[in-house]
């Protein structure tokens, strides 16, 4: 059997099974020491594309993806999955700088507008509570604070080994 090589080191989270394995149990830990309560496990781009579907699966949980501005895609919309969550947690790799943070907020917010101005939906999600930010490649940050001075705690943990391959 060859080796694999992941060329990108904040893919091997989601891509090498011992890693994901990882991912899994330190997501589960975190919703069970802190009991979390949530639908929908929200998530945006590559890394978050191939873990977050497996984390929800484990974890019977909804899906919610965010797609990044320009993205060429098979669709206009910005958001995709559960239009109906009420509260959930994002699920990301580490926060550097908060524009991915920033942009998932505020995608949900301009969804949630949209679709009850202008196509006239019953649609709340912008009124949907976030309650934690589960981060699998970082430490350090205890919270978050939006836009909106809303402060949403940031639970964090590093893969062990991830600089293996």
């Amino acid at each position: 059997m060859s080796k694999l090589i992941c060329q990108s080191e904040y893919l091997k989270p989601a891509l090498i099974h011992r890693h994901v394995v990882n991912v899994i149990k330190g997501v589960r830990a975190i919703v069970a020491k802190n009991a979390l309560e949530f639908d929908t496990i929200v998530f945006r781009g590559m890394s978050g594309t191939l873990i977050a579907p497996v984390v929800a699966f484990t974890l019977e949980k909804e899906l919610l993806l965010v797609r990044k501005k320009k993205e060429d895609c098979h669709s206009w919309y910005s958001i995709e999955g559960n239009l109906a969550m009420q509260k959930y947690i994002v699920l990301d790799d580490c926060i550097c700088s908060g524009d991915t943070l920033s942009a998932v907020f505020s995608a949900i917010n301009e969804e949630g507008q949209r679709l009850r101005d202008n196509l006239r939906e019953n649609c709340d999600i912008d009124k949907a509570t976030c309650v934690g930010i589960v981060l699998y490649n970082y430490e350090g940050k205890s919270q978050y604070t939006t836009s909106k001075n809303k402060t949403i705690p940031v639970f964090s943990f590093v893969v062990p080994g991830r600089y293996d391959i």
